[in-house]
């Protein structure tokens, strides 16, 4: 309880949030990680995410984890139908995120060069 309480804390501290949105452990992001997106959006935080490659989150899915392809590549294994709407992870996530393509330092920079031109403009 006291790493969550902990990491509300930090989150609510932060003028901005960089998360790592890759594959993990699946073809999804870290659920933590989800929910701390979540938490700094819904607390008006700009959140920065980051995958390693470009395409949508269905390309992404038959490129990496082809594993969990149903017999038609619209679907998954279990037959749900693959989210196609050309963003890179679950719109969700996608929309109110600003997505980089690249590594965390790519994202760091691409922060930092919004904070920078904020500034500039405010």
């Amino acid at each position: 309880r006291w790493i969550s309480r902990a990491d509300l804390a930090l989150l609510d501290a932060a003028d901005a949030v960089l998360a790592n949105l890759d594959f993990f452990r699946g073809a999804e992001p870290d659920s933590g990680t989800c929910f701390e997106v979540g938490y700094a959006v819904a607390r008006g935080k700009p959140v920065y995410g980051y995958v390693p490659e470009g395409g949508s989150l269905a390309e992404r899915i038959r490129r990496r984890c082809p594993q969990h392809l149903g017999e038609d590549a619209g679907v998954d294994a279990g037959g749900w139908e693959l989210e196609e709407f050309g963003l890179p992870l679950n719109l969700m996530l996608a929309v109110p995120c600003v997505m980089v393509v690249g590594d965390a330092e790519a994202a760091l920079q691409r922060l930092r060069a919004d904070l920078d031109a904020r500034r500039l403009t405010a």
